[in-house]
């Protein structure tokens, strides 16, 4: 089933909205379900599309949503390794699959000491602990001497990595593997030899033996798996989304358009007199989602994921982004400022900029730039983005 972001719960499968009740916060107090993603129940799989996304095909949007939330949560600092939080959810499973290919099977090498002419030698040791035979002319012969192996310890963790990479694989290596197959054929039909609270317990005792920062993080994932699936109650149902896209649309509009915020940073700042003396507080710093430049023309570019026929940016947004401009247009005075607002292309399109009128209805476009409403194709976006590209036709848009 394919719904969109802020779809009435009326239009949604029981069995769908009830998971996202128990998982999705405040989802329970709500008419609507403001989430964007995947969710699969009892193997029904149901997608949230943004608003504005149109669907192509079930398995290709849903791949699209991978992409997009997965680099969401990385740029949030999360990564492979980490819990789920309010905002953003990948299934442990996804980052199983991420890992594995990454960086392979959980293997743990141990070095064995013996005596033999095969392996790597090791002097110290042998000149220490083996009584050399001399010859004729008094050279001394260590035969036969200590030398290293190193082999493959603690096969049971192996073990269990094995049988969830394959049950991971299984369920989602369509979702993370672009052509749909599987990501680990020779794991096929691998299954855990543990119950789960035992290969728990064998990881967590692995867990406070190891100091090795990538096997940390490959042990706290599969810790993490086995807990979700305990908490679950051995069901494979998962969530893959965000209840906060209006984050990740003003990453993937700075991502396309090329944000520039570095290069020209916001000009002003409001300021506290006291005394006579000026009192400035960072949290007060103005931060507009994007800034580009193009010759001597630069975009000043506040990202609205709005559907213009249901709501309208606040007062507040619209004063912040006057203030915006404003500024920009005192401290870069050799260039033409636009003032831009970027929102979802959805089906009405009929608002076209934001200008201010006085109180006899006068437009004051010359004291306060207009807020040019610029819709952006969502599948574009979505598809620039996960490809980490900009667009050239989508900046131009800003400039004319």
């Amino acid at each position: 089933s394919t719904y969109q972001d802020g779809s009435p719960k009326t239009d949604i499968a029981p069995e769908i909205l009830t998971f996202l009740d128990n998982f999705v916060p405040n989802s329970s107090t709500e008419r609507s379900v403001n989430y964007v993603g995947l969710v699969s129940v009892e193997g029904m799989l149901a997608l949230f599309l943004p608003k504005g996304m149109q669907a192509a095909g079930e398995r290709s949007d849903a791949r699209n949503l991978y992409r997009c939330v997965s680099q969401y949560e990385r740029s949030l600092g999360l990564g492979w390794g980490s819990k789920t939080n309010a905002s953003v959810s990948i299934p442990s499973g996804v980052k199983i699959l991420e890992d594995y290919l990454a960086s392979g099977l959980y293997t743990v090498q141990e070095t064995k000491w013996q005596r033999s002419n095969s392996g790597k030698t090791n002097w110290v040791k042998t000149i220490r602990q083996v009584k050399p035979y001399l010859t004729k002319s008094n050279i001394p012969i260590y035969t036969p001497p200590i030398s290293s192996k190193h082999q493959i310890a603690s096969d049971y963790l192996l073990q269990i990595h094995k049988a969830i990479v394959s049950e991971s694989d299984e369920q989602l290596s369509w979702l993370i593997s672009q052509s749909g197959s599987s990501i680990a054929p020779d794991l096929k039909n691998i299954k855990m030899l543990f119950s789960t609270d035992k290969a728990l317990g064998l990881l967590r005792n692995e867990l406070v033996k190891q100091f090795d920062d990538k096997k940390i993080a490959k042990l706290n994932l599969m810790i993490d798996y086995l807990e979700q699936k305990k908490e679950m109650g051995g069901r494979s149902d998962w969530r893959l989304g965000t209840t906060n896209f209006q984050v990740l649309w003003e990453q993937m509009c700075a991502s396309v358009f090329g944000d520039e915020k570095n290069k020209y940073p916001a000009p002003a700042i409001p300021a506290y007199i006291i005394a006579g003396s000026t009192s400035v507080h960072p949290e007060n710093s103005p931060r507009p989602d994007v800034v580009f430049a193009k010759e001597k023309k630069i975009a000043v570019v506040d990202a609205k994921y709005y559907d213009f026929k249901k709501s309208k940016p606040s007062w507040g947004d619209m004063v912040k982004q006057f203030f915006y401009a404003k500024s920009f247009k005192l401290k870069y005075k050799d260039f033409e400022v636009s003032n831009i607002f970027a929102v979802s292309e959805i089906a009405d399109k009929s608002v076209e900029k934001v200008s201010v009128v006085d109180g006899d209805g006068r437009l004051l476009e010359e004291e306060f730039s207009p807020i040019k409403i610029v819709y952006l194709n969502v599948n574009k976006v979505i598809d620039l983005f996960t490809q980490r590209k900009r667009s050239k036709d989508f900046r131009n848009e800003c400039f004319d």
